[in-house]
C-alpha cells in the first residue's frame, strides 16, 4: 500500500525501496506490482500543487495515492537500465483504457474521441518528458494501434444482434415467470456464461434473486421478408433478393473485412425519394460519399467506411469508365501507404457499395452487368421507420450471415438470380441512336420474306453485317468510325441474331452471315444489300 506522509519536504513514503538507480527493477520481482499500484491510483487524475493542502481535498487519503504512484513513475524510468521501455511501459499501463477505433484512425477514452498529442502531454506532465528517438516511438505507437484497435461496426453489430438475443432479468424476478429448460443458457451481469442446472427450483430461485441475462435464440425482424416492399414500393422477389444481399453482403464486410462482395446495389428512380438518405440511414457516422474512384484520398476515405454511395452513375458515359469502375468496386482489398513511412499495408476492405440514378438508362456496356442490382423505387423511403427497426434489421443481417458461415452457403447470387438479374439490367440499357430503327427494319424483313406453305418454308432470314448497317443508315464508309460496326453487333445478338459462315446465293467462297440459331440453313433467306435498304426507304 501506498502512504503519502505531508511533511515539510513534503515527499512521498513508499512500501518498498524507491531508490532503483543502478538496479534491474525487475530483479526484485516488484515491477508488475508496482504498475499495478500506478494504474489502480490513477495517476493523471487531478494535480496537486506541491506544498499543496490536501485537507482541502475531496478525499485526501486518494489525492496522497495519487502523489505517490506519480513519483514512484518517475523514479522507475529513472532507476531503469532501458529508459525508453520503461517508459512505454508505464505509458501503457496508465492508458490501459485507452481504445483505438481502426477504421476512423482515433483514440476514444470512454467513449469520448482524444488526439494523440493530447494524450502524450498529459503523461509527459505528470510523469516525464518524452524517452527514445522518434522511429522507436513511431514503432511503439503502432504496435500500440494494433492491440488496442477495434472494429467498431462489427461492434455495433454484434451489440445489436444481442439486443435481440438476450434478456436482462431484473433481481427478484419469480422464477415461475419464465420459460426455463436444461438447454437454456445463462450469463452472469458482466456476460460470463453461468453453468448451472436451472431445472433445481433453488438454484433457479438464487438466480432470480440476484439477476442474471437470460440468452434466447434470436429472432429475426419479422418484416425481414417485406423489405423491397415497404422500403421501395416493390413486390418484385428479385428486389427483396437483391436488398437482403447488401445487407448480409455489408455485415460480412463489417465483420471479417475483405470478404466476398461484387456487387453493387443500385437505386433508381426520380429525384426526391430519399435515395442517398437511405444509404447514409444504414451507415450512420461510417457513411461515405464517393466521387473519384481513381483518387488516393478515395482510397484513404474507403478505410473510414462501412456503406459508400456511388452517386448519379448515369454520369459515367465511356466503357474505359465503366469497366475501371467495375474493377474498382469489386477489389476485395487495397494498398495504403502510411504516411510519412514506406510501408504499404494491405488492407481488406470493409466497405460495401451502393448507387443512386434518376435515369432509365443506366447501363452503358453490354458486358459484366452482374455487378449491378438495380431496384427501382416507386415511393419516398419510409426513413422513420427504417430508423426505428434499424437495429433489429441489421442485427437480423449480421445473424444471417452467421447462419451462411455456419451452413457453408453463400449469401451472396447464384447463377439463377445473376441471370435474373441480367435479364432485369436489359431494361436499363443505354439505347443506341440506331436501335429503334433496326428493330424496325428486322421486324419488315421478316413480315415480308418469312412463310410457310407450298412455295416452301422460310423460316428466318440471313444477312450480312455491313448490308444491315446500310440498311439503317450507316453508310459502309463510317461503319467502323466510333466502333458502330461492334455496336450494332451487340443490338443484334440481343435480338436472337448469331454470326457463322455459310456459302449463299451460289458462292463457292463462304461469307459470314448473320441468322437466328434455332432455324435450320435450308429454311433461312439471304437478302442482299438493295433488298434491304429498298425495305428500309419504306419505314
Amino acid at each position: 500500500m501506498l502512504h503519502y506522509n505531508s511533511d515539510t519536504d513534503n515527499k512521498s513514503t513508499l512500501g518498498f525501496d524507491d531508490d532503483h538507480s543502478g538496479i534491474d527493477i525487475d530483479s526484485d520481482g516488484t515491477t508488475e506490482f508496482k504498475l499495478s499500484v500506478i494504474k489502480n491510483a490513477g495517476i493523471l487524475g487531478n494535480d496537486i500543487p506541491d506544498g499543496g493542502d490536501m485537507s482541502r481535498c475531496a478525499d485526501p487519503k486518494d489525492r496522497g495515492r495519487i502523489k505517490g504512484a506519480r513519483v514512484m513513475a518517475k523514479q522507475m524510468i529513472k532507476g531503469a537500465e532501458d529508459k525508453p521501455q520503461m517508459f512505454w511501459k508505464l505509458f501503457e499501463t496508465v492508458y490501459s483504457g485507452v481504445r483505438f477505433n481502426s477504421w476512423k484512425q482515433t483514440y476514444e477514452v470512454g467513449g469520448e474521441g482524444v488526439s494523440w498529442d493530447s494524450l502524450m502531454c498529459r503523461f509527459e506532465d505528470v510523469v516525464c518528458s518524452r524517452k527514445g528517438s522518434e522511429a522507436f516511438l513511431k514503432s511503439r505507437r503502432r504496435d500500440f494501434e494494433n492491440r488496442v484497435g477495434f472494429n467498431p461496426v462489427k461492434e455495433m453489430l454484434e451489440s445489436y444482434h444481442k439486443q435481440f438475443a438476450e434478456v436482462w432479468v431484473h433481481p427478484g424476478t419469480d422464477p415461475k415467470t419464465l420459460k426455463i429448460s436444461s438447454d437454456t443458457m445463462v450469463k452472469d451481469r458482466y456476460g460470463n456464461p453461468l453453468f448451472l442446472d436451472l431445472t433445481d427450483p433453488d438454484s433457479l430461485e438464487r438466480l432470480c434473486s440476484r439477476g442474471f441475462i437470460l440468452v434466447n435464440d434470436f429472432k429475426p425482424f419479422p418484416q425481414w421478408d417485406e423489405l423491397a416492399s415497404i422500403l421501395f414500393g416493390t413486390k418484385d422477389p428479385l428486389h427483396q433478393k437483391m436488398i437482403e444481399v447488401f445487407l448480409i453482403g455489408a455485415a460480412a464486410r463489417a465483420v471479417k473485412p475483405g470478404e466476398k462482395l461484387d456487387t453493387i446495389l443500385v437505386l433508381k428512380s426520380d429525384q426526391g425519394l430519399a435515395k442517398t438518405s437511405f444509404f447514409k440511414a444504414i451507415g450512420g457516422e461510417y457513411f461515405v460519399s464517393i466521387e473519384d474512384v481513381t483518387s488516393v484520398e478515395t482510397t484513404r476515405l474507403l478505410q473510414k467506411g462501412w456503406i459508400g454511395e456511388l452517386g448519379e452513375l448515369e454520369g459515367i458515359t465511356r466503357k474505359s469508365d465503366v469497366e475501371s469502375l467495375k474493377h474498382w468496386a469489386t477489389k476485395e482489398e487495397d494498398h495504403l501507404r502510411v504516411m510519412h513511412t514506406e510501408d504499404i499495408p494491405v488492407r481488406p476492405r470493409h466497405i460495401a457499395f451502393g448507387g443512386t440514378c434518376n435515369s432509365e438508362e443506366i447501363l452503358k456496356d453490354t458486358t459484366g452487368n452482374r455487378r449491378f442490382t438495380i431496384i427501382p423505387v416507386t415511393q419516398s423511403i419510409p426513413l422513420d421507420w427504417f430508423g426505428q427497426h434499424r437495429a433489429h434489421i441489421l442485427a437480423t443481417a449480421y445473424h444471417k450471415y452467421q447462419e451462411h458461415i455456419k451452413a457453408g452457403t453463400p449469401w451472396w447470387f447464384t447463377k439463377e438470380w445473376e441471370a435474373k438479374s441480367e435479364a432485369q439490367n436489359a431494361n436499363f440499357m443505354e439505347k443506341s441512336q440506331y436501335e429503334d430503327s433496326l428493330v424496325m427494319l428486322l421486324a419488315s424483313l421478316e413480315s415480308k420474306h418469312i412463310r410457310e406453305g407450298s412455295a416452301g418454308n422460310i423460316l428466318g432470314i440471313g444477312f450480312t453485317l455491313p448490308d444491315i448497317m446500310e440498311g439503317v443508315g450507316i453508310p459502309l464508309g463510317a461503319q467502323k468510325t466510333g466502333r458502330q460496326d461492334a455496336k450494332i453487333a451487340k443490338l443484334l445478338e440481343g435480338l436472337g441474331y448469331q454470326k457463322k459462315k455459310t456459302r449463299v446465293l451460289g458462292l463457292n467462297t463462304p461469307i459470314t452471315q448473320w441468322t437466328k440459331p434455332e432455324v435450320n440453313k435450308d429454311n433461312v433467306k439471304h437478302l442482299g444489300r438493295q433488298e434491304i435498304i429498298d425495305i428500309s426507304r419504306t419505314l
